[in-house]
């Protein structure tokens, strides 16, 4: 499901600018981190004994 989604905002985006690449980097990592975060990942880490 998060995958399909990432793949989906993937193609979406185009074509990537290779002269640019470093705001095509960032975007890309922006898009990935709102995906995360609407599915809630990654999940509460538990308490070790």
């Amino acid at each position: 499901m998060i995958a399909a989604e990432l793949i989906a905002q993937a193609k979406k985006s185009g074509t990537i600018n290779w002269s640019l690449r470093a705001s095509a980097r960032a975007k890309i990592k922006v898009r990935v981190k709102r995906i995360l975060n609407q599915h809630s990942y990654p999940p509460a880490r538990r308490e070790r004994r």
